[in-house]
């Protein structure tokens, strides 16, 4: 029997890294014009036409080592949004987690590990085939620093996947931290003659602050990647914003950052009364 039985939206399950063991079994026939893992024996989790479904630092394991190969720890059957966080999944012959007649929907894996995955299609019958694609997700973790190795607060981050499209605009914590989710790669199967298997590798980030030279490198997320991004001081990079321009004196008025990045004069202060017998003047000190 299965351990969980899921059938409804909106659904939450954080095992809190705890371990769900099921037993292997054998799935069984209908008929020849069914499937025997149409109704699959033993099963860890079973989401039956659900939506918005997560699962979440759970531990799957197969208990015995079943001689079969229709046995799976998360068994699918339509949906969509179905995701999948810090997990690992594993069974002993067949795959982690099966997509059944009419899974068209986008199922999600983010840091998570499993054996294997599969679709069902039935090639006399393309109506029913399985057209959902499966999205492979891991973590990007950022520290920015100065040269100092201090971290930074504020500083941007921009990061755009292998086609240039932005995916992640967004700034760095009190720590100089970050950490942005990004897709690895996206499957699409062969029971899906138009499907593909596409790649968003590699992604490009860019890193700015004022008063740092900006930051750049290409990197892939085929696993979860830590990176220190170290910012060295700007000597001549110009302006990114007004602040970038004050000199601290209020009487030659206020400096400002034109759209090329360089430093403007402001428009001295007119202290003027309108009265031609005094001698005005603007005065730094009051």
């Amino acid at each position: 029997s299965d351990c969980f039985t899921i059938n409804s939206d909106n659904v939450y399950l954080d095992c809190h890294g705890n371990t769900i063991k099921y037993p292997y079994g054998v799935g069984s026939s209908t008929g020849a014009g069914d499937s025997w893992a149409s109704n699959p024996n033993g099963s860890a989790i079973k989401i039956i036409n659900s939506s918005n479904v997560f699962l979440k630092e759970c531990n799957i394991v197969e208990i015995g080592n079943s001689s079969s190969d229709e046995n799976y720890a998360v068994y699918v059957i339509g949906g969509n949004n179905i995701t999948i966080i810090d997990s690992n999944i594993s069974n002993n012959n067949s795959a982690s987690i099966f997509f059944d007649y009419g899974s068209d929907g986008e199922y999600n894996l983010i840091n998570s590990n499993i054996n294997s995955s599969t679709f069902r299609g039935i090639e006399t019958d393309p109506d029913v085939w399985s057209k959902g694609t499966l999205n492979f997700y891991n973590y990007l973790d950022l520290v920015i620093k100065d040269d100092q190795m201090n971290p930074l607060k504020g500083a941007l981050v921009v990061i755009t996947d292998k086609n240039g499209d932005e995916v992640f605009f967004g700034f760095s914590d009190i720590n100089g931290k970050i950490e942005v989710v990004l897709k690895d790669y996206s499957e699409s199967y062969l029971v899906n003659p138009d499907g593909v298997n596409y790649t968003f590798n590699p992604y490009t980030i860019n890193v700015s602050k004022s008063g740092f030279d900006p930051y750049s490198q290409s990197v892939g997320v085929e696993e979860t990647v830590e990176l220190d991004v170290v910012l060295t001081d700007c000597i001549d990079c110009g302006c990114v914003n007004n602040e970038d321009c004050d000199d601290g004196f209020y009487c030659n008025g206020a400096e400002y950052c034109d759209g090329n990045n360089d430093c403007q004069a402001g428009t001295t202060v007119d202290c003027s009364d309108g009265v031609g017998c005094t001698d005005d003047s603007c005065n730094e000190v009051i």
